[in-house]
């Protein structure tokens, strides 16, 4: 869908099946059910994207390897799946 205000982007957003997406639905975006660790998830919302935006973050995790599953690894399972979609 094409959103206004949003120069005619069309916007897709990976969403937690448990998360909050009420503002994302009042845009009218599209929502992909995923996250970080689901690459299938994350290609099937890249298909015809012409960029694609990674905002998710840990800030707080309860040890050093919480923050490298969700930022580092997450961030490379972002680029696998779009590199997949583009395949």
């Amino acid at each position: 869908m094409r959103i206004p205000g949003f120069m005619n982007w069309t916007v897709r957003a990976l969403v937690r099946p448990a998360s909050d997406t009420a503002a994302l639905r009042e845009i009218g975006a599209e929502l992909i059910a995923g996250d970080l660790e689901t690459v299938d998830a994350i290609a099937a919302g890249a298909p015809g994207s012409d960029t694609v935006y990674h905002l998710a973050a840990v800030t707080v995790a309860r040890d050093e390897a919480g923050y490298h599953r969700a930022n580092a690894l997450g961030t490379e399972n972002v680029v696998r799946g779009v590199l997949d979609a583009a395949e």
